[in-house]
């Protein structure tokens, strides 16, 4: 690309300049004029030439070279008919020479050619056509040659003056030209470093998250895990070198969007307290109650800021604690957001902080390569924070420390503070929480701090108690409605508290680890890191203990824009036993939805392009019962006043407020999820009434733990493995009927039914080698089928028939396949046709060809909409949607057939008979 010499306000400022001067001497001349009584006339052009280089400046009228030629030409206008009324040609050569400089300011050769032809003119003027240089004597002649002489020398010393800076110049665009491209070569080499680093790694960390889904294998996860890591931190690496080249060139764009700061917070603290790893530090937060609930800025950017200062921190802290503070000041454009991080970590010299900013460097280059990274977090937080018009300052002491703040101009759209307590006037706290046991009086001091500011910005009754001596003799005097403790407070009163917790909510602050020293399903968890945020949460939440119970047959889709966030929420479930599929943003979340029916959903409330009450509306703009009632639970970190009600308008079933709390999540879970679903935990009693006899693992050879948590419980596995015990026969002898009449393509269907659904009971063995045999059918290998065919059979064999001897269970009956039973009230059913129901089994049929389970389950969700002659569909589908389930899709094809043929036969053959 081109550059000219001048930049734009190079340009104005020298366009000014000329204008000034020669409206100075454009005036004087006026002046001159009007004392000396010219004709009028001159005093209108000198008038109109001034005027118009002003409105061509005003205007910016053409381009800047053309506006140059005009104001230089209305000069000379000007000049020349100043210049031809005077009688003393001397007088007049002084200006003439200013003008001439005047025109060098430009620094454009072409535009020198006009005071030369003038001062050609002007002197053939005063001495061919005015005559009057004639009466001058010898010496006015030698000193007006020497006048002339000096106009033509200083001009020409202009023109050279103009033509070495003009080479000059050209010299200076070519390198700045080479430099550019240079820039650009740089810039794509990177780009293209980027992609082709990213898409293996991106392949690494895929394949990874896949092997962690499919084993359980604790030493393999461990490996995996760490492959995982390195390959999101390398990616991290490469991130930060492309967005600092970017940086560098100045192709940062502020993006302007409207998001909610406690959002950001609590994905932030949620990163940063996956990266804290085992390190034993304490994640401090701190943020202001009174913060608008609604900004307007480049969050994305100031995630980014926060993310890398706090990655630091935790990175050169070994004990102690990393502390998260945002506050806000208002003004009249905002607010200035304040987001100061404190850390106890390695500090730095005065020298070091100088250094701190400059890119590619490190602080302590030793540690750092102990920790990883390349030095350009800070410079990249500095470079985003400028482009913000804020501020990052620095202060540290070696050994000691480090803090830095961070001061960020943001609109407010909002006023509504983030915080709030619902019956505020009812709420009467205690506090006892004993810092003693932290080692290092930093913690002690910031925590004191911490609890401090929570209690004030609140603004309720709470009270602090030193003792647990206090605590007592304040309980039995005052109605406290809440009581928080630590972990180690809990541990040394456990009895105390289990009796308190039957009067009053209990809340205990702990660790995720602690979780196993705490027994009694009525004291009230909160996990740090604590903060206003999440005590609000948990008032605000009407929280009460946790009652346990367990959903392992539910399925919940989890959306939310950040990975981290995901995570966090699966952890929480996994006390439940439910199963957890993610979805990253709005769009995926539809694509999964439209794959599979989920019990529940959890939808973050702000992602990019698609947010989540849009997805929400797409969802509920589907066709089917099932998406208009499939219950979504917003999760938003807006707690402010209204926002629930606000979210239930839109079409949402529930609502939970981040960050979550276990209590609130058990009751969102408890009123949501289907209730045939939902049993407790540990009670074992059903299951162990229906068990004739105890199933064994060494008699099956089964992995039973896995079976259950599976199927959902003991009760449900018996079901499991009795249905198996009845059908394992007919499915043997049909796959065998299959390899002899070299039916390839129905034989893979059937041995990937038997891989599932072996595997679903826990027979691993069998199930591996029912997937090889499925593996060799879609690459038509026809001699690993022969070879191999006859060792899963006789496996296969053997367990149903260990099945059938443990469980004492007669032959399959055809109890599934006999006529139903019409139900009383069917009328208020819609009627289906025959044609709808044959196209219904051509597309079961192609989706069993298919193996696409989802699939088979929404055709039968289709058909559970109908009756048929006379007969509810959904409680006649039950056998084939149990066939579905087990994974046995061939004979669940076969019992939907049967069906639909038994169905006409008993309605339309019975009546010809």
């Amino acid at each position: 690309m081109k550059h000219s010499y001048n930049d734009k306000k190079e340009q104005q400022r020298t366009e000014k300049l000329f204008l000034g001067l020669f409206t100075l001497y454009d005036t004087g001349i006026l002046l001159l004029v009007l004392l000396q009584r010219w004709e009028n006339w001159i005093i209108l052009v000198l008038a109109i030439c001034l005027a118009f280089s002003w409105i061509l400046y005003i205007g910016k009228y053409r381009s800047y070279r053309f506006r140059a030629g005009m104001n230089t030409l209305a000069m000379q206008i000007c000049l020349i008919i100043y210049m031809t009324r005077v009688d003393d040609m001397t007088s007049v050569m002084g200006i003439f020479a200013a003008s001439v400089a005047f025109v060098g300011l430009y620094g454009m050769l072409d535009l020198l050619r006009i005071p030369l032809v003038s001062s050609v003119l002007l002197i053939l003027h005063h001495i061919f056509y005015t005559r009057r240089m004639h009466a001058i004597t010898s010496v006015e002649w030698v000193r007006l040659a020497m006048e002339i002489a000096n106009i033509f020398v200083l001009q020409y010393f202009i023109y050279m003056w103009v033509k070495r800076l003009t080479e000059t110049n050209r010299a200076f665009i070519e390198t700045i030209d080479v430099l550019e491209t240079a820039e650009q070569s740089k810039d794509d080499f990177l780009a293209n470093v980027n992609h082709e680093i990213r898409t293996p790694i991106n392949s690494i960390c895929g394949m990874s998250e896949m092997i962690l889904q499919e084993t359980d294998t604790k030493k393999i996860r461990e490996g995996v895990r760490s492959i995982q890591s390195t390959g999101k931190n390398l990616m991290s690496v490469v991130s930060n070198i492309l967005d600092f080249s970017e940086l560098q060139s100045g192709k940062v764009e502020l993006e302007e969007e409207n998001y909610n700061i406690t959002s950001t917070i609590n994905d932030v603290i949620n990163m940063t307290f996956a990266k804290k790893n085992e390190k034993k530090i304490e994640l401090i937060v701190n943020c202001d109650a009174d913060l608008p609930c609604m900004l307007c800025g480049d969050e994305k950017k100031i995630r980014r800021v926060m993310m890398n200062i706090l990655d630091n921190a935790v990175k050169f802290t070994k004990a102690g604690y990393v502390s998260l503070s945002v506050t806000g000041r208002r003004e009249s454009y905002g607010i200035n957001l304040a987001i100061t991080i404190k850390d106890t970590g390695i500090g730095m010299t005065e020298e070091s902080i100088e250094n701190l900013f400059t890119s590619f460097s490190q602080v302590d280059p030793k540690r750092n390569r102990e920790e990883g990274g390349v030095g350009l977090g800070l410079a990249i937080s500095q470079a985003l924070v400028q482009s913000m018009g804020g501020v990052i300052m620095v202060k540290s002491k070696y050994g000691k420390g480090t803090t830095v703040r961070v001061v960020i101009p943001q609109k407010v759209l909002d006023e509504r503070p983030i915080v709030y307590i619902r019956d505020r006037e009812q709420f009467n706290a205690a506090v006892y929480m004993d810092m003693e046991h932290f080692h290092m009086r930093e913690i002690r001091d910031e925590y004191m701090e911490n609890i401090r500011n929570i209690i004030e910005q609140l603004q309720t009754k709470c009270q602090v108690c030193r003792s647990l001596t206090e605590l007592k003799r304040r309980e039995q005097r005052d109605k406290f409605t809440h009581i928080f403790i630590n972990g180690v407070e809990y541990q040394e009163a456990s009895a105390y508290f289990d009796e308190l917790a039957e009067r009053i909510k209990v809340l205990v602050v702990i660790d995720w680890e602690e979780e196993k020293n705490i027994q009694n399903p009525k004291i009230i968890r909160i996990y740090k890191p604590f903060s206003i945020l999440s005590i609000a949460s948990t008032v605000n939440g009407d929280a009460y203990p946790v009652n346990a119970f367990v959903a392992p047959a539910a399925h919940v889709l989890a959306v939310d824009d950040n990975e981290m966030n995901l995570q966090v929420l699966e952890a929480l479930l996994e006390r439940y036993q439910i199963k957890v599929t993610r979805a990253i943003s709005g769009r995926a979340a539809l694509e999964k939805i439209e794959a599979m029916n989920y019990d529940l959903v959890f939808m973050d409330h702000m992602m990019p392009e698609m947010d989540g009450v849009e997805t929400l509306h797409h969802i509920r703009n589907k066709g089917g019962a099932y998406y208009h009632n499939v219950p979504v639970v917003a999760l938003t970190a807006n707690a402010i006043a209204g926002v629930r009600e606000k979210f239930l308008a839109e079409g949402f079933t529930d609502f939970l407020e981040k960050p979550i709390e276990i209590s609130v999540l058990t009751r969102v879970l408890r009123r949501n999820l289907p209730q045939e679903k939902i049993c407790p935990a540990g009670d074992r009693s059903t299951a162990e009434s229906e068990e004739p006899e105890k199933v064994t693992e060494k008699d099956l050879q089964l992995d039973i733990q896995a079976g259950i948590l599976y199927c959902g419980g003991e009760a449900g596995y018996r079901k499991i493995l009795t249905s198996y015990s009845q059908t394992g026969d007919a499915n043997r002898e049909k796959l065998e009927q299959l390899f002899a009449n070299e039916d390839w393509k129905n034989y893979t269907i059937m041995v990937h039914g038997i891989k599932s659904a072996m595997l679903s009971i826990g027979a691993t063995h069998l199930s591996n080698l029912a997937k090889d045999l499925e593996a060799a059918g879609k690459r038509q290998d026809i001699f690993y089928i022969r070879e191999h065919h006859a060792e899963m059979i006789e496996e296969y064999r053997c367990m149903i028939e260990k099945l059938k001897s443990s469980l004492r269970s007669e032959k399959m009956s055809e109890k599934e396949l006999k006529e139903p039973e019409k139900p009383e009230n069917t009328q208020q059913l819609p009627v289906l046709a025959d044609s709808v129901f044959e196209q219904c089994i051509e597309k079961f049929e192609k989706a069993v060809y298919d193996l696409d389970g989802a699939q088979l389950l929404t055709v039968l969700e289709e058909l559970e909409q109908y009756q048929y002659e006379g007969v509810a569909l959904k409680e006649a589908l039950l056998a084939t949607r149990r066939k579905v389930e087990m994974t046995d899709y061939m004979s669940a094809l076969d019992v939907l057939q049967t069906l639909h043929e038994k169905l006409q036969k008993s309605t339309r053959g019975g009546d010809r008979a």
